[in-house]
């Protein structure tokens, strides 16, 4: 499978070797078998073939070195991270500047910045490599914001939340009056809604039940007050998959439609009309994408993404970095086709300001 990607990269964060923009997507040289991804601020995580786990761009994410800084420096080529004795990561999240592993025997690994707790070891310090999460058992999905983590572990598919509090992305009344948390702590009010998914990005936090429900808690899209405990963002739309940006989100129906809400500024909504609107959030159809049946979505900082079922790719929204694939710098404030390579797109991650692409 070819791996490309585009966008900012003076950090090393586009795994090129480089450490400048790309304004046009560019493939990953050597190849490598990457299964899933996640992308951060400026870093990226991968996980390979036989459960290994590489990652690349800047901070702490998980090599060792010397000192802090040795370990904090830019790596811009794809780096095997070791530190997990001899388990095989199945699922992987990445925060502003921190990364979040889960292994297949449910074990949760994290490292980075944890100045906010949010790498729940129950204290406020950083750590260079992967280090396990003792207070958590048979964690299954992990999810990363710009300064917390989300964790679905358990039979009972119980939601537990640790990191930045202030802006209710935690989703507990109980941490209203905290400003951060560095251990984990459930959330109550999801216990009955067999959760299957969770998702976070800047102080937003999100979670699909089995039936396809969105509940949202977080920082609002709307400049209004935020919620501190889960609600139920629409009765009439049901979500087969939700990606979040800073300020806006995407969802992606059972029946492959692409859905958007939050703010507009740079034209990341690609939206044409509302179709719900409920708690002070309206839902958007992304327009030029209502013929096309969706397969993966994906919403970074301030642009998002798309891949359907004929294997083309659609970026819109900031483009300030390059990284809407299309060899400028401008928005888009609709669903522009991105021309990657003579292959089928399958699917999209996108990081603060940058892009990947996979194909098959």
């Amino acid at each position: 499978m070819a791996v490309w990607s585009w966008g900012a990269g003076t950090q090393g964060q586009l795994g090129l070797g480089t450490m400048i923009d790309a304004l046009l997507p560019q493939a990953m040289d050597p190849p490598l078998r990457i299964l899933d991804m996640a992308c951060g601020g400026a870093h990226a995580a991968a996980i390979l073939d036989g459960g290994r786990v590489a990652t690349w761009g800047r901070g702490l994410i998980g090599h060792e070195g010397d000192s802090e800084k040795d370990a904090a420096a830019v790596v811009a080529v794809p780096s095997v991270v070791e530190f997990f004795g001899g388990h095989r990561v199945c699922e992987v999240a990445a925060g502003w500047n921190h990364t979040a592993f889960v292994t297949e025997s449910g074990e949760l690994f994290t490292c980075g910045d944890g100045a906010f707790g949010q790498l729940g070891h129950g204290d406020f310090v950083s750590r260079g490599t992967p280090c396990k999460v003792l207070a958590l058992s048979n964690a299954f999905k992990v999810a990363c914001g710009m300064r917390h983590t989300l964790v679905l572990s358990g039979d009972g598919r119980v939601v537990k939340a640790f990191g930045l509090a202030k802006r209710g992305q935690l989703g507990s009344l109980s941490s209203k009056e905290l400003n951060k948390v560095a251990s984990p702590q459930a959330i109550p009010s999801l216990d009955s809604y067999s959760v299957s998914i969770v998702a976070a990005n800047g102080d937003h936090s999100a979670a699909l039940s089995g039936s396809g429900q969105l509940y949202l808690w977080g920082k609002a899209f709307d400049d209004q007050s935020g919620a501190y405990v889960p609600f139920l963002a629409s009765e009439e739309l049901k979500f087969h998959r939700v990606s979040l940006g800073w300020n806006h989100g995407l969802g992606l129906t059972e029946d492959g439609e692409a859905i958007s809400w939050g703010t507009n500024r740079h034209g990341q909504l690609g939206s044409s009309r509302c179709i719900s609107e409920r708690s002070n959030i309206k839902f958007y159809r992304v327009q030029g994408l209502e013929k096309h049946r969706v397969v993966s979505i994906s919403a970074g900082s301030e642009h998002s993404a798309a891949v359907d079922a004929a294997g083309d790719l659609y970026t819109w929204g900031w483009g300030e970095h390059g990284q809407l694939g299309l060899g400028h710098v401008n928005d888009e404030r609709h669903p522009c086709r991105v021309v990657v390579g003579q292959c089928q797109r399958s699917r999209v991650c996108c990081g603060s300001g940058f892009t990947f692409a996979f194909c098959n």
